[in-house]
């Protein structure tokens, strides 16, 4: 039973970190990705700032990175990735 467990944690770290956002973090994320404000994310998806500022801390946990900043410039990479 450990062994398994420790396999399940394992991959979840190895899988790249766009891969382990829910489908709201990564709607949230692409919105960032796009220049969209934490207040506009809001608005646009009826949730309350508090809530996206949740997803926001979620995704930038799962990037490993500790500003919104850092998660920012992580999203602006990937969405320039997914115009190509």
């Amino acid at each position: 039973m450990a062994q398994i467990a420790s396999r399940l944690s394992h991959a979840k770290t190895t899988r790249p970190p766009i891969e382990r956002l829910s489908d709201r973090e990564l709607e949230v994320f692409q919105m960032l990705g796009q220049g969209t404000s934490t207040s506009a994310i809001a608005e646009k998806l009826s949730l309350s700032v508090k809530t996206v500022q949740m997803y926001v801390a979620r995704a930038k946990e799962k990037f490993g990175v500790t500003s919104a900043r850092e998660l920012m410039r992580e999203a602006v990479r990937w969405e320039e990735a997914q115009v190509k």
